[in-house]
Formats: structure tokens, sequence, C-alpha cells
């Protein structure tokens, strides 16, 4: 229900499209500020919260973490500092980024030679057993010997 001064918790989770858990869950790690309360002890939010929700979730549309979208939020707004503090925070997203890319081509390409193997193995039709299985089983044995 939408108040003459803010919004229920129920409405603004859907004003925001987000769930009730996640509005309190935010009141919880301080993305949101508490909100006012009735006497009767109901939340009242201020329609500016809707902003800040909305905020968030694309922010993490673009594939920030919470912690970072905390960070955002703290930087101060029409100063020097924060753009600068929003260049090394987006530089490190992206040099994450880049690597975590390198990591899936390396990944698509091991998957590409398996399939390709299973694909020769099947065309031959010889009944061997698939060395792929053996691959995986070796790389995952030797992982757990590193570890």
């Amino acid at each position: 229900m939408k108040l003459k001064n803010g919004f229920f918790i129920g409405e603004l989770a859907k004003q925001a499209q987000v769930t009730v858990d996640t509005i309190r869950y935010y009141e919880k790690i301080g993305l949101l500020s508490k909100p006012k309360r009735l006497a009767s002890g109901y939340r009242i939010y201020e329609s500016t919260t809707i902003d800040r929700l909305v905020f968030i979730r694309q922010a993490q549309e673009l594939g920030l973490s919470l912690s970072e979208i905390a960070e955002l939020v703290s930087f101060k707004k029409n100063d020097h500092s924060t753009c600068l503090k929003m260049q090394s925070l987006l530089t490190n997203k992206l040099n994450s980024l880049d690597q975590r890319i390198a990591t899936l081509q390396d990944f698509r390409q091991i998957l590409t030679t398996y399939l390709t193997e299973c694909n020769s193995i099947l065309a031959q039709n010889t009944g061997v057993i698939c060395p792929v299985i053996e691959k995986i089983s070796d790389t995952m044995s030797k992982t757990k010997r590193k570890a």
C-alpha cells in the first residue's frame, strides 16, 4: 500500500521488483537505511528507497557484487575523488572480467577438444571406452594431489 509519505514494505518490493526478503537483507547489511516506523511497528519507506533498490539491481546486472555496490553508494556525489574511486573500481572489475574470460576460453578449448575426440570415436564405432572420461579422471586426480 502506498502511503502519503512513503510505502509499506510489500508495495516497495513490488515497485522496485525485488522481494521483501531482499529489502530486509539490504537493510541488515547496510545497503538501505533503516526505515521509519509507525506506532504500530510497521516500516514506512521513503520513495527514494525505490531509486536505491533499482540502482542496486542494475549494478548487480552489470556484475557488481553487493560489497562493490556498498562501496559505490558510500561515495560522495559531485566530488572529484568519487570519479577516481569509480575509475579504480571499474578498472579492477574489468581486469577480473578479462581473467574470467581467459579462463572460460581455455575451458571452451578443452571441451571442444574432448568433443572432437568423442565424435571421432563414435564415427569409428569400435566400441572403445571413451578416453575423455579417463582424461577427466586423471585431471581430477592430479588436482586432488596438488591440494
